[in-house]
């Protein structure tokens, strides 16, 4: 891939019983310790922690379900690994819509942590301005979700728009771009793809996603094993009538691996981020 010094991986390690690619597979504190030295043994600079699936089938959980996953798991991992990553200058990404959660892993860990908050909210709120003005190792994912308050993040799927998703893309990145008072260098905008948008809408995001790389200078995107590329699939595979998760995995993973190489060749930009669940994906 080109640009390979404006690529980075963001590795995704969940602590979920739910998700679909990955629900219980590390959840224990032992799973998610290999798994995280795998993938930074397969390149990733970035590891980012979910302790809550916000996949549409799911139910949303409470805070304090989530902060214990965290509490349990994911927090004696990270300070057991904390010279390691400090020194490799790994970032932790935090993937929540709740305040209360990235406050208590920033109170938890050593403040030489980087520490990304993955925001699917789409609420850029006070809460935010005040985390990016405290701490001066803290950067923020904005995504776009049309949802309207936090509480509602889980239920994306009610918030789907008719509009079209292209304008609406513009139209969120110019307002973005009209904020005052912020530090623009700290902030990824992430096109949240599957949050409040329809098959239809995301497929015509993939094709369009070049046109926005110039309007904001870092970006983070994500597809790996999202529904919509398994839902291209089976399209593809309707003739065969039945094919297994793994299939549908596998090829949507083709899927996904030449998009990265079609956006790596026309960002231009400062840093793009893949999140993605298997690393070596870019071997």
């Amino acid at each position: 891939m080109k640009n390979k010094n404006l690529i980075s991986i963001m590795g995704v390690a969940n602590v979920t019983p739910n998700s679909f690619s990955d629900g219980s597979l590390y959840n224990n504190k032992d799973l998610l310790k290999n798994h995280i030295q795998y993938l930074l043994q397969k390149g990733a600079t970035i590891i980012d922690i979910g302790a809550e699936s916000t996949a549409p089938f799911n139910e949303a959980i409470s805070a304090e379900e989530e902060i214990e996953r965290l509490k349990s798991v994911v927090i004696p991992v990270i300070l057991e690994l904390e010279e390691e990553l400090i020194s490799k200058s790994i970032r932790l990404s935090i993937d929540t819509y709740r305040y209360e959660t990235i406050d208590f892993v920033i109170k938890e860990i050593s403040k030489e942590h980087t520490i990304i908050w993955n925001d699917i909210s789409g609420c850029f709120d006070e809460d935010v301005f005040n985390y990016l003005d405290i701490y001066p190792h803290f950067y923020y994912v904005y995504g776009h979700n049309l949802v309207t308050n936090r509480k509602d993040s889980n239920d994306h799927m009610n918030y789907v728009s008719e509009l079209d998703i292209l304008d609406q893309i513009e139209y969120w990145v110019q307002d973005f771009n009209k904020i005052k008072g912020i530090d623009f260098t700290k902030i990824y905008l992430d096109p949240c793809f599957g949050f409040s948008k329809s098959y239809e809408q995301n497929i015509l995001l993939l094709e369009n996603m070049n046109n926005f790389f110039k309007m904001h200078p870092k970006w983070m995107i994500g597809i790996s094993k999202k529904s919509f590329l398994r839902k291209m699939v089976e399209k593809d595979l309707d003739s065969q009538k039945s094919f297994s998760k793994e299939k549908l995995l596998l090829e949507s993973e083709t899927i996904h691996k030449s998009y990265l190489k079609e956006w790596s060749k026309a960002f231009a930009g400062e840093e793009l981020i893949y999140r993605v669940h298997h690393p070596e994906i870019f071997s």
